[in-house]
């Protein structure tokens, strides 16, 4: 192409200059009178202050909580400053659906346009809407609560109306939310007591008419009349039997002296009766008088047998106060225990009926619990709607006006000398590319199209996908018998270069692994998946590529990925899980390829990848050895599909690779040419873009058929 090629460019330039000054000339002049028509616009600013600080008027909670310190809260401020319901209220108020600057042209250029496309007729507040949306912008100054509403305008002193108009009806919008917040609640709150009232009075109601029904008293307690009674006579039948021993015990004691006259004197009742007291001290003072006329006038005298007699009269007297004290005593315990049975005669009965009455009761609770429960809620509605009412007329704003906007005196916007440099480069880059397409002469001749290759008469029977080039980086390759990817991994003398270049994500070798991991992620959805890795030759960089392409499959979204190295070549056969790269990494480490045919045999590796699938989402498994190893060809029978490397497509017609290919032919998905050049690889990268494969099997060119 011209544009290319800077001789043939500088000749078509040398050749149609005065085209090319005459077309740029046309094409600026238009740009320019486009520019000069463009109406200058003024920017009219308002700054608005969100306090978070709620103010507390009364000490009840608010219905409608503040915006708070989230940022978040403050950022979709802006969205409500923005939204349509500002916008319509501002443009009815100031009749903006009637300004010029914010009504559709219905004439000139563009209703002309308009009309010859087609276009239908909006109305006027749909078109004022759209304009005043395009010309409002809102923004936050840093992480602080202040927003800044900025109009554009072709009026300096409409941009400072709109924009003040704007932020009076956002705080306006946001004090009559709070206002309404809290009437609505209000209003709620009424009507729920209406209802609450009807629940509560329901429910005593039902309480009285259950209490009626069953025939159970309300005492004015949380017992009913049974229960206290039942109380009550449970205390007294305690008194009494309490009363009952102890007149018990008293009686047994008079029972013990009752044959002796000297205990009954001793007795406490006996003890304790003033009638024997006098007594006593009437016989006492008999007995005295008798002892001295007995010492002044004999014993024989008939003054003493009168004092004897009065004596003996007195001792009568005593005993006979004792016995009724006694008898008085066996009473008593007779009449405690009468009223101790008659006690539990009661107590029995109560019993009965309050049996008959649990059933009952449980009921009442129940009606009682509800009824409880709808005064409670009665209570706090009620207290909860008495303070709503306080706080109707007492909602302030968050939001105020700090500055309000003034008369912008310059207008900031367009920038004509910045429009008119672009269009300047703009004129020049059309004349060119209209020249370039009017200017037939200037271009090549196109080269004879290359006669197509004769395709055989027989197909080969064998096809493989080529999956991917991946170019030479040109690193070193270390020559040691056990390695069987030579020249696969940079060494420790490799140059920056080699070393970037296989290293660097940017560089050719990763950017065509990253774009085999992504195909094989468009292709290969099941999960988890099994794909091997093997050579056709001893240095073909089979390891190189699995492990990459582990790597990168990570990095992809692939899930969780592993990659299992069955290179038996000096590695330790008890070796454990481990991270290299990216992903996950096994290390075999069978010590031969006998060994692993003898593991085969056995359900052991089976059982392990079964294991490793319900872990990981994508096995990557490097086989080890070349593709015509008996190792390899298990490796690929167990696994999903198979990507063979090969350095020299030439080995496909080997006979033995042919064969091991064809052995596991539905398995294989592709192959890889690894160290490609890069004119090799620049050349199948264009055509990838041009037309991507995606893992299609296709024909290949004959280079990489098997048959």
């Amino acid at each position: 192409m011209t544009l290319l090629n800077p001789a043939l460019l500088s000749a078509l330039v040398a050749r149609r200059y005065r085209r090319l000054a005459s077309i740029a000339a046309l094409a600026f002049a238009a740009f320019a009178t486009v520019i000069a028509l463009i109406a200058p616009l003024y920017s009219g600013t308002a700054i608005v202050l969100i306090d978070p600080r709620q103010q507390r008027v009364l000490q009840s909670d608010a219905v409608l909580s503040g915006i708070g310190n989230d940022m978040a809260a403050v950022d979709s401020q802006i969205e409500v400053i923005q939204s349509a319901l500002i916008a319509t209220k501002v443009i009815t108020d100031l009749q903006l659906d009637q300004d010029p600057e914010f009504v559709p042209s219905t004439s000139g250029i563009v209703g002309v346009l308009r009309s010859l496309f087609g276009a239908q007729p909006e109305s006027k507040m749909r078109y004022a809407l759209s304009r005043f949306a395009t010309n409002l912008k809102v923004r936050r100054r840093g992480a602080t609560y202040i927003l800044e509403i900025e109009f554009r305008s072709r009026s300096p002193e409409r941009s400072a109306q709109i924009a003040n108009a704007v932020a009076t009806a956002y705080v306006e919008q946001q004090a009559a939310l709070k206002s309404s917040a809290t009437n609505a609640a209000s209003n709620w709150l009424a009507e729920r007591l209406t209802e609450l009232r009807k629940q509560s009075s329901g429910a005593e109601a039902a309480v009285a008419r259950y209490r009626e029904q069953n025939g159970l008293v309300n005492s004015g307690e949380k017992r009913s009349v049974v229960e206290q009674q039942l109380a009550d006579i449970n205390q007294q039948l305690v008194a009494a039997g309490v009363r009952t021993e102890e007149v018990r015990s008293r009686l047994k004691q008079i029972d013990k002296a009752a044959s002796d006259p000297a205990a009954k004197q001793s007795l406490v009742e006996t003890l304790s009766s003033p009638v024997i007291i006098a007594l006593r001290a009437q016989y006492a003072q008999a007995f005295k008088s008798g002892a001295e006329l007995a010492e002044s006038l004999g014993p024989r005298h008939p003054a003493i047998k009168t004092s004897e007699a009065e004596q003996a009269a007195i001792s009568r007297q005593i005993d006979v106060e004792i016995g009724r004290i006694l008898l008085g005593v066996k009473n008593e315990f007779e009449a405690a225990q009468g009223r101790e049975k008659a006690l539990e005669a009661n107590l029995a009965k109560l019993k009965a009926t309050m049996a008959s009455n649990d059933q009952s009761m449980v009921r009442l609770h129940e009606l009682e619990q509800e009824s409880d429960a709808a005064q409670a809620i009665l209570q706090r509605s009620l207290a909860r709607y008495k303070e709503t009412k306080e706080q109707e007329g007492v909602q302030a704003a968050e939001a105020r006006i700090l500055s309000p906007a003034t008369v912008p005196i310059a207008a900031n916007g367009p920038n004509r000398k910045l429009l008119l440099v672009a269009a300047l480069i703009a004129s020049l880059a059309i004349a060119l590319l209209v020249t370039i397409a009017t200017d037939q002469d200037g271009l090549p001749a196109r080269p004879a199209p290359e006669p197509k290759h004769r395709r055989p008469a027989v197909e080969p029977p064998l096809k493989l996908a080529t999956l991917g080039y991946l170019p030479d980086v040109g690193l070193k390759r270390s020559s040691g018998p056990s390695s069987r990817d030579s020249g696969a991994t940079p060494s420790a003398g490799d140059g920056g270069i080699n070393r970037f270049s296989f290293t660097s994500p940017f560089s050719p070798f990763n950017e065509a692994v990253n774009r085999l991991a992504s195909d094989f992620l468009t292709v290969r959805t099941k999960r988890p998946y099994v794909v091997a890795v093997t050579g056709g030759a001893t240095g073909d960089g089979a390891s190189t590529v699995a492990m990459t392409l582990a790597d990168a499959l990570v990095q992809l979204g692939g899930g969780r990925v592993l990659r299992v190295d069955a290179d038996h070549a000096g590695r330790s056969r008890h070796q454990t899980e481990r991270r290299v790269g990216l992903s996950q990494t096994i290390h075999c480490g069978f010590e031969n390829e006998a060994h692993f045919l003898g593991l085969a045999d056995s359900p052991a590796i089976e059982d392990n990848l079964t294991y490793l699938k319900a872990k990981y989402d994508v096995i990557v498994v490097d086989t080890g050895m070349t593709v015509t190893s008996a190792q390899s060809q298990r490796l690929i029978t167990l696994s999903d599909s198979a990507i063979l490397v090969l350095t020299d497509t030439a080995l496909l017609e080997q006979p033995a690779v042919f064969a091991a290919i064809k052995q596991n032919y539905p398995r294989f998905g592709g192959l890889v040419v690894n160290r490609a050049s890069l004119d090799v690889y620049r050349e199948t990268r264009v055509r990838a873009v041009n037309a991507r494969s995606d893992y299609r099997r296709v024909s290949v060119s004959p280079a990489c058929m098997v048959g």
